[in-house]
């Protein structure tokens, strides 16, 4: 435990996260969905039968420091191919694929 405390106290910002891996490649995760802007994968610890995150490719070391230009423009459109995703794979595993 000492070991990570040493660690998040010598973390800088802007420094390299494990999102920055999964985004990478460099670290392996169940990819429901993927654009320009954003990835969204099932969380390795689940709290709930479909739980996953959604984050984004470009990184925001603050969220006092995001730009407007941060902003998604289409929200709407997002949530509705993550939906959709998320339905699939859920009917996937349902028929047993």
């Amino acid at each position: 435990m000492a070991d990570e405390i040493s660690k998040a106290q010598a973390a800088r910002p802007g420094g390299d996260t494990i999102f920055g891996k999964i985004i990478r490649k460099e670290i392996p995760a169940n990819i429901i969905y993927e654009d320009e802007q954003c990835l969204a994968f099932h969380d390795i610890s689940p709290q709930a039968p479909t739980h996953f995150l959604v984050i984004p490719k470009k990184p925001i070391v603050r969220l006092s420091e995001a730009e407007d230009s941060d902003e998604s423009t289409n929200l709407d459109e997002l949530k509705n191919r993550i939906t959709a995703a998320v339905t699939s794979v859920e009917e996937d595993t349902w028929r047993g694929i």
